[in-house]
């Protein structure tokens, strides 16, 4: 197979894909992938051409040349922790370690070379910088240590409610909120200006904007990334964007799994007893929540193919103020990913998510009894193929194609058969309405991206 039949495979399915769907919905899409940019420099600061830098993490093993000012790109390679060893004979070989790489970053390097008259090795173990010194941007990156480590509510918009400059409509305390969306605002923006992204997918509901089309399995998630301002201009929209990225195969075998409880004799009341009289409501009060999950990956050709997967299961045990009355919902996430590595060149990933809400007991309130409240699904299933190519130095090619089939129903506890009723006191009886909204999407994504000297200027173009 010729080396460069990968991509322009790539390229013709990416154009029958434009042509083949003109109904479909083009909307913006998140950084899945970071990338490294360096240049190598010997002991005076002269630029070395024709370095080999071999770059090592959680896929294969990847290996570039230093172009004529010295410099060095690695780019759609996904978040981790990279070793690279550069390598120019006369010259002692470096190994940088503890190379971190975020969704949607460069991280910039400049590694300095040794004369060497004998073969020699020089390992450098010191974190590298993440700051970058060509973008400006607004936001955080939260790591998949962090995500593990800090006790929250474990939902995204927890993590939003940690980011300056965005505002959330409530606190959620113990996942007392959880399994309900929150409204958030960055900056001034409106609560339909928020954004999100799942592996380089749109996940925004287009039928209920500022809103997910779907929930997630917090476990799940390898990195997120919060943009609040100086964002991509592929991503549109001026409000907060989050972009998360699930977990992938390495080549070492990983996994986890849990089980939190939490029980409504760990909660308490800060109201006094007359609070009710006057008219204050405490909020929602949890009855019981569980979360448990599980997620396994690993090598199924070592350097090759890896593949990935998860499930996690969210049950939410609410009682509602001021009745009393439970809200149930559970969340039910699984979700799978297979990295192919086709040639050194070329890679390929398949991503799979089957997501679900289910909520029983939806508005139950003084005016809307058990039998007319609302039992909700929210079943989405979303995937997506995605090609990289290297074809050369200067040159990187991407095409990604990608759907989502949601359906959400909110069916009537008493049932749809049932006669309904308005009484004088405005209380709802026997049952409610009906509602059933399909939620299709396809997307096509195309990234080229091309770098040039201009005199002693680099440049890139996308």
């Amino acid at each position: 197979m010729p080396k460069r039949f990968p991509w322009i495979v790539s390229a013709i399915v990416l154009l029958v894909g434009a042509m083949v769907l003109p109904g479909a919905l083009y909307a913006q899409f998140g950084q899945s992938t970071g990338a490294i940019i360096g240049k190598v420099v010997d002991e005076q600061g002269g630029v070395l051409p024709g370095v080999s830098v071999i770059v090592k993490g959680p896929g294969a093993p990847v290996t570039v040349y230093t172009d004529a000012r010295g410099e060095f790109r690695v780019t759609n390679i996904d978040a981790g922790v990279y070793t690279l060893t550069v390598s120019l004979q006369g010259f002692s070989t470096v190994n940088r370690e503890n190379v971190v790489v975020q969704i949607g970053r460069n991280t910039e390097l400049s590694i300095p070379m040794k004369l060497s008259a004998v073969a020699a090795t020089v390992t450098v173990t010191g974190e590298a910088p993440i700051l970058e010194t060509k973008r400006v941007g607004t936001g955080a990156q939260v790591s998949q240590q962090e995500l593990s480590s800090i006790p929250t509510a474990r939902d995204p918009w927890v993590v939003l409610q940690s980011v300056p400059g965005v505002q959330v409509d409530r606190v959620n305390v113990a996942g007392s909120e959880s399994g309900q969306q929150s409204v958030f605002i960055s900056h001034g923006s409106s609560a339909t200006s928020g954004t999100f992204a799942v592996d380089g997918v749109n996940f925004t509901d287009m039928s209920a904007l500022g809103a997910s089309a779907g929930y997630y399995d917090f476990d799940s998630f390898q990195e997120m990334q919060v943009i609040t301002g100086g964002s991509d201009a592929a991503i549109q929209g001026s409000g907060a964007h989050l972009n998360m990225v699930t977990k992938r195969g390495t080549n070492e075998v990983h996994g986890s799994a849990r089980l939190y409880e939490t029980d409504h004799h760990f909660q308490s009341s800060n109201l006094p007893e007359n609070a009710s009289a006057s008219g204050i409501a405490a909020g929602n009060h949890i009855d019981s929540i569980t979360d448990t999950g599980a997620e396994l990956g690993g090598p199924v050709v070592k350097d090759t193919l890896w593949l990935w997967g998860s499930y996690g299961r969210g049950q939410i045990n609410l009682r509602v103020p001021p009745t009393g009355l439970l809200d149930r919902t559970t969340l039910e996430d699984f979700n799978a990913k297979l990295n192919w590595q086709i040639i050194p060149s070329n890679a390929f990933d398949v991503w799979y998510l089957r997501s679900d809400k289910l909520k029983f007991g939806r508005s139950a309130g003084p005016t809307r009894p058990q039998p007319t409240s609302w039992d909700q699904t929210t079943p989405q299933n979303t995937w997506k193929f995605e090609d990289s190519q290297i074809v050369g130095s200067n040159l990187f090619l991407s095409a990604q194609y990608n759907g989502a089939n949601g359906n959400f129903t909110l069916t009537p506890e008493g049932g749809i058969a049932t006669q309904a009723f308005f009484d004088a006191d405005g209380v709802w009886h026997n049952s409610y309405e009906y509602f059933q909204g399909p939620r299709p999407s396809r997307q096509v994504k195309a990234d080229v991206s091309y770098f040039f000297n201009a005199g002693s200027v680099g440049n890139e173009t996308s």
